[in-house]
Formats: structure tokens, sequence, C-alpha cells
């Protein structure tokens, strides 16, 4: 009978030893969760700042470029977004791995592995998300770019500019469509889709318009030279 009890106590003593390390797992994926959200905001911020400097460019393109170029520029744009993109995946990816590491270390379950696959699907949704605030924020910046250069009215070479970069948005979203989004996200994709479609098929109209003033301009200058040569 001592022996049983002997065995009943050392179960209760393993079982509270399991308690311990199910709490101990419990507190490393607060930890995680805490470390994902904070990376989560700097990641945003980092974005925020890198659109800044885009639309810059974006501006400056639509002041100083010429048409020669203007298909180059927007490819440069679009590759820094790429790589920018891809930098901070880099660093998400990096940080992740390393707090699997880290609490694997400490504690060998598979109920953690599980919890760390939720959350790594979790992330994968949460940063489609943010792309999809960022295209949403950069179509309201095109709006406003209409509205502001020269008194509201874009030239031919604004809108090529503004049509091109919409398109490689367009493809963007698409891609993130076809990959791992919630049904709530996939919606609001449709949504900037049209949205999109609407600005192109806006803006392809003003490029007709505009290209046959730049012609004129141009036919009337090469006038004035003949004039001027007489």
């Amino acid at each position: 009978m001592k022996s049983v009890g002997y065995k009943m106590n050392l179960v209760e003593h393993k079982m509270r030893l399991v308690e311990h390390k199910i709490k101990l797992v419990q507190y490393n994926m607060k930890c995680v969760q805490s470390k994902m959200k904070q990376k989560t905001i700097n990641n945003f911020n980092i974005k925020e700042k890198m659109k800044q400097k885009i639309l810059f460019i974006i501006l400056c393109a639509n002041i100083f470029a010429s048409c020669e170029n203007v298909n180059q520029l927007v490819n440069n744009i679009s590759n820094e977004i790429s790589e920018s993109s891809e930098r901070i995946e880099t660093e998400i990816s990096k940080s992740t791995n390393q707090i699997k590491d880290e609490v694997l270390k400490n504690v060998n379950l598979e109920a953690i592995t599980n919890e760390l696959l939720n959350v790594k699907h979790l992330e994968s949704i949460e940063n489609v998300a943010l792309k999809v605030v960022e295209y949403q924020n950069i179509a309201e910046r095109i709006s406003l770019l209409q509205e502001n250069i020269t008194g509201g009215e874009l030239g031919a070479l604004e809108i090529l500019a503004i049509t091109q970069f919409t398109k490689n948005a367009q493809q963007e979203l698409i891609k993130l469509k076809e990959g791992n989004t919630s049904i709530e996200t996939k919606k609001k994709i449709d949504s900037l889709l049209i949205n999109y479609e609407n600005v192109l098929n806006n803006y392809s109209q003003q490029n007709i318009r505009g290209n046959s003033e730049f012609n004129n301009r141009f036919q009337e200058d090469m006038e004035e030279d003949e004039d001027f040569d007489n």
C-alpha cells in the first residue's frame, strides 16, 4: 500500500511538472506574440517611411522626367518596392526562426510546434493585410496627385507614370490574392482591383487627350522655330 501511495505521489508530482511546463509554454507563447506585435509595428513604420520616399520619387518623376526615361524610372520604383518588401520579409523570417529556436531550446513539446505554426499562419495573413492597406494608401495618394499638380490637370507624362505604376500594383495585388489570405482580405483586394481598374480607365482617356495636346504644342514649337529661321 505504501508503494502504491508512493507511486500516486510520484504521478501527482509528474502531473504538477507537466502543468508547470504547460504554463511555461503559455508564457513563452505570450513572449512570442509580444515580440511579433512589436516587429509588426516596426515593419509598419518602415513601410510608412518607404511609402513617403517612393511618393516623393514619383512626384519628382512627374516634374523632371522625360518621355524616354519614364518607363525606366517606373521600373526602378517598382524594383525598389519589391526589394524593400523582400528585405522586410527576410527580417521577419529571421526573427521568427530565432524566436522558434529560443523557445524550442527551453521546452521541446509538440504543442509548441503547433502553436508556432499557427503564429506563422497568422503572421502571413497579417503581412498580406498590411500590403493591402499600403496599396490602398497609394491609390489615395494618386488621387491627391491629380488634385495638387498643375491645378488638377495632369499632363501626358504624369498620366503615363501613374498608369504604369497602377498596373504594377494590380499585378502585386493579384499575387497576394492567390496566396494564403483570409476571405475578408480577398474582398478588400477585389475592391482595390476594381478601384485600380477605374483609375486606369480614367487615366487612359486623359492620356489620349494629353498626348494630343502634347503633339499640338510640339507642332506649334516647330512652326515657331521655322519662322525664326526664316
